[in-house]
């Protein structure tokens, strides 16, 4: 008993010193943190125009989202998208509205969508898949069943999803 009591105590001795440790550092840093992004005043009114290194970015934006990127970086998703599109990181999407002239001359303001088409299904098809679901998930509720719509192809408004639920 008294050998167990010593190696306990000395797990226990070694996890605190551990924890400590490692927030705690004798080696102090010989050189300022490397800055990789730059408050530009432009002259203009607002904020300050905030860049961020190209190089950097680039790789950054190989392993995390802008969600995640804005967070390490201090600033917004947004400005993350801004400098990845200004920087040639990534493509442009496709735009929301395209303008169409017809043969009479009338200007038409067509909005496009990024999403997927709607599913096709008729009620009745609609009706026996969601007892496939159920018979197969029963504990599913809405969101679990719209997910695994997603999950088969089948893109359907909630409205639908609660009429056949």
């Amino acid at each position: 008993p008294d050998d167990h009591h010593i190696m306990l105590s000395g797990i226990h001795g070694m996890v605190a010193d551990s924890e400590i440790a490692k927030t705690s550092s004798t080696d102090e840093p010989d050189a300022p943190p490397v800055a990789h992004t730059r408050h530009i005043h432009t002259g203009g009114r607002g904020r300050p125009r905030i860049e961020i290194d190209s190089n950097v970015l680039a790789t950054a934006y190989q392993l995390a989202g802008p969600t995640r990127l804005a967070q390490v970086f201090h600033v917004s998703a947004r400005t993350i998208r801004r400098r990845t599109l200004e920087q040639q990181i990534v493509e442009p999407g496709d735009p929301v509205f395209v303008t169409l002239t017809d043969e009479d001359g009338e200007v038409f303001h067509i909005h496009t969508s990024s999403t997927g088409s709607q599913s096709t299904l008729t009620d009745e098809e609609l009706d026996g898949i969601m007892l496939d679901i159920l018979n197969a998930f029963p504990s599913f509720d809405r969101w679990m069943i719209d997910g695994h719509l997603h999950y088969l192809g089948q893109h359907l408004p909630r409205r639908r999803i609660q009429e056949s639920y």
